[in-house]
């Protein structure tokens, strides 16, 4: 391990050790520690309100920093960090979802959209192909395919013109996108979402908010694991 994971190893571990009546500046913090990157993303992972007469409030964050220009990628996934109930409430139905993002030394963007939406429709990384039927669908080049796995975007429907178009138009405008029409795919209890974060509707989901004191906070509230160095020659995992 380099240097520099060392410490953001040590300083995901400070984040999830502090905060002791609800933090509501985490995300500021993890915006500071990775903004160095030209890509960072944070996506919401987990999230737990425990206890029903004093609760407190608990996220876990997927982060995947590095150049993805130079398919160097990496992520690490933090232990339970408790914030403050405003944040908890802002993105209760965010499950799953990216909440902040930059890519490509670009601007910092804090509008929800779920993970490796923003690579979608640069041609840098990929194409749009003819489904066959008159329309176009989104594909990453080769040596970028692993961004699917490392998105969950494989778990996802496939990306039609018209459905990026559909994100695009409501992102542009500053507006969470969880899906078009009445599909609601990604986000809290979006269906793409029960297949990519199992633990939050293995507890239960939304019916274990302020029912009861969750008994497994301890067993799932474990050290915070990390995975870095995503990239081979090839473009795919292990370095």
């Amino acid at each position: 391990m380099s240097f520099r994971s060392l410490v953001l190893a040590l300083s995901l571990l400070f984040f999830s050790a502090c905060g002791g009546g609800g933090d509501s500046k985490v995300l500021d913090r993890y915006v500071k520690l990775y903004m160095e990157y030209p890509d960072f993303s944070l996506t919401l992972a987990d999230m737990q309100k425990v206890g029903a007469f004093l609760p407190s409030y608990h996220h876990k964050y997927k982060i995947v920093y590095g150049d993805a220009s130079k398919e160097d990628l990496s992520e690490v996934a933090t232990d339970w960090v408790q914030i403050d109930k405003k944040t908890f409430q802002r993105h209760e139905g965010d499950l799953g979802m990216t909440l902040l993002n930059r890519s490509e030394g670009g601007p910092l963007s804090k509008t929800p959209l779920p993970p490796g939406y923003q690579y979608v429709g640069n041609e840098k990384y990929g194409q749009w192909r003819s489904d066959g039927s008159g329309g176009s669908f989104w594909e990453f080049y080769g040596k970028w395919m692993f961004m699917s796995a490392m998105f969950d975007m494989i778990s996802g429907p496939r990306i039609s013109r018209g459905y990026y178009n559909d994100f695009r138009g409501n992102y542009n405008r500053g507006r969470a996108w969880y899906g078009s029409g009445n599909n609601r795919s990604f986000g809290t209890n979006g269906t793409v979402t029960r297949k990519t974060n199992k633990a939050f509707f293995d507890r239960g989901g939304r019916s274990a908010f302020g029912n009861r004191v969750n008994n497994r906070m301890g067993r799932d509230a474990r050290t915070g694991r990390s995975r870095s160095g995503l990239r081979s020659r090839s473009g795919g995992f292990g370095k």
